[in-house]
């Protein structure tokens, strides 16, 4: 059952994200050539004026093939085309996608707010200092509440690790509440610290309880837009911090591929339906950044494709393109592999 609702769950992200960009090239006057339910093969098919509807056999999300998305087979240059259509329209038909995912992130957190949300209420706690780091320098002891990184408030350990992380070799400006008495500590986390030890050199924790805010129509909406911004800043933290670690050579360990992402899920949904809403709702805003990624293939790779376009004035060639997609496809595909490799290790 847990595999069926995962399913029926990623079937709607992707299926969204497909929708919008179906409904814009609708409104945009690109012809769609099919949009389907699934993935082929077909079982069912029915055209409805340009457009083929269909029903495929693996029910996961849905496409849409566009007019002359692949310009140099599909019709390049003529009527209805994408390729022909002009910049701002293949702009905002690239784009829909993506907002999609982020209405539907934002409809989910109002829904859970209008009947609980699930939130986590507590502090950033110091679980244990190592010696010699910058922490134990600094007076940062273990039962300390960190309450501000310079200057700005921390809520959740990965906050604050992001934080941190990315002041490496700089100081930092640490506040922590030890037995009732507020102190500011400062500290300089470590380029390269030890194995197994965090620029800081402490093991941070949450100390906390878990409650159901629950509010009105328009408050709901008010906190479910808030919910987004504090959400999207804290993956753009991730982000960061997984690009450096890549640059200096090092294989990321924060991702989760579809096995990953089965197995949170899972573990979601035995707590409860509004957890598990609330993971869905993370996953779609995953989906929103990662497809903006500027990545042959993705989004965002088509996004940089018509800005440069658009700065040029020049068309750049459709087989350029699509050489440049495939390879980004290849390389995501050889992720996606690695990345289930190691979750079906891993659990």
């Amino acid at each position: 059952m847990s595999i069926l609702i995962f399913l029926l769950a990623l079937s709607v992200l992707v299926f969204v994200h497909e929708f919008g960009h179906f409904i814009a090239a609708k409104k945009s006057g690109v012809k769609v050539d099919e949009f389907g339910f699934g993935l082929p093969p077909r079982i069912f098919g029915r055209k409805v004026g340009d457009t083929l509807y269909s029903i495929n056999l693996l029910p996961i999300g849905g496409f849409v093939k566009l007019k002359g998305e692949d310009g140099e087979v599909l019709g390049f240059g003529s009527e209805g085309s994408f390729v022909a259509a002009s910049n701002p329209k293949r702009l905002i038909i690239v784009l829909a996608g993506v907002v999609g995912n982020l209405l539907l992130a934002y409809l989910i957190f109002v829904l859970l707010f209008l009947v609980g949300n699930p939130t986590m209420i507590g502090k950033v706690i110091i679980s244990n200092v190592a010696k010699n780091s910058p922490a134990e320098a600094s007076q940062i002891k273990p039962n300390d509440y960190v309450l501000k990184v310079d200057g700005v408030a921390v809520t959740e350990p990965q906050d604050f690790i992001n934080r941190v992380n990315n002041k490496k070799g700089i100081k930092v400006d640490i506040v922590v509440e030890r037995e009732g008495s507020v102190l500011n500590l400062t500290a300089i986390p470590r380029v390269s610290p030890p194995s197994g030890e965090g620029p800081l050199g402490v093991v941070v924790g949450f100390d906390s309880h878990l409650t159901y805010r629950k509010a009105g129509f328009v408050q709901a909406a008010t906190l479910a837009g808030q919910e987004i911004y504090k959400d999207l800043a804290l993956m753009v933290l991730g982000l960061k911090s997984m690009l450096n670690e890549m640059i200096k050579g090092r294989a990321p360990t924060d991702i989760a591929g579809v096995v990953g992402i089965y197995k949170f899920s899972a573990q979601a949904l035995e707590v409860g339906y509004r957890i598990y809403l609330q993971l869905v709702a993370l996953i779609s805003l995953n989906l929103f950044m990662f497809n903006l990624l500027p990545i042959p293939a993705l989004d965002g790779g088509r996004l940089l494709f018509i800005i440069i376009e658009m700065v040029t004035r020049k068309k750049i060639s459709p087989k350029v393109e699509k050489v440049v997609n495939n390879f980004g496809l290849a390389l995501l595909l050889a992720l996606f592999v690695l990345v289930t490799i190691r979750d079906i290790k891993r659990f």
